[in-house]
């Protein structure tokens, strides 16, 4: 499995975070070069109070990001973006084991930040060190707590970022191919679990085309 990892120091992978907060839609673009990850400035693209103009508008964003390559990930889990956006709300729990994604995101950011791999586009970007607790358990495990009430949109793209960029998606094409292709040399026969995603996003396009019709 380490061989999948490896693999990505020879290859560039795109990341566009989304994170809906305090009515806006805060965006923040990156880059992992190599073992480096170049995060850009946040910029909020817009207001997403009136639901139906958001969606729209997500819709539109998503599909242009991910027609340059980009993987798209959000903060929310919404049933009608389903397909577009990879979901990473930080208080769910992570596919594998009982550990939250918030968990996997701050061992991340603290991962490349030890490591110098972290290049943030300004020192505004960095998460303030008052937002996240780390504490040691009896184990001598770090156990993280966020300070919601504290926490910006920037911070939690950020962090997003960093799990995206560390942590693949066991459902996502990339980790399927890389990891059949050490199975069987080649990785271009399609799996079960993606034809299933393939069938997924058609469907979910289908709902949307017809809600618009």
């Amino acid at each position: 499995m380490l061989s999948i990892f490896k693999r990505r120091k020879e290859r560039k992978k795109k990341i566009a975070v989304l994170i809906f907060l305090e009515g806006k839609c805060t965006e923040v673009l990156a880059v992992l070069a190599g073992t480096e990850l170049h995060v850009y400035q946040a910029n909020v693209i817009f207001n997403n109070n009136d639901r139906s103009t958001s969606l729209v508008e997500i819709e539109k964003y998503c599909i242009e990001k991910k027609d340059k390559g980009f993987d798209v990930v959000s903060n929310i889990a919404d049933p009608e973006l389903a397909g577009l956006l990879r979901p990473l709300p930080l208080n769910a729990r992570a596919i594998y084991g009982n550990r939250s994604i918030t968990t996997e995101a701050l061992e991340a950011y603290d991962k490349l930040l030890l490591e110098n791999r972290l290049l943030l586009a300004d020192t505004s970007m960095k998460i303030n060190s008052s937002t996240i607790d780390r504490l040691q358990d009896d184990k001598g495990n770090t156990v993280y707590r966020l300070n919601w009430e504290s926490i910006r949109p920037k911070d939690l793209a950020v962090l997003l970022v960093c799990h995206a960029a560390i942590v693949e998606s066991p459902v996502s094409k990339t980790f399927l191919n890389e990891f059949y292709s050490l199975v069987d040399g080649s990785g271009s026969e399609k799996t079960n679990l993606e034809r299933k995603a393939d069938n997924f996003q058609r469907g979910a396009q289908k709902r949307r085309d017809n809600n618009k019709g």
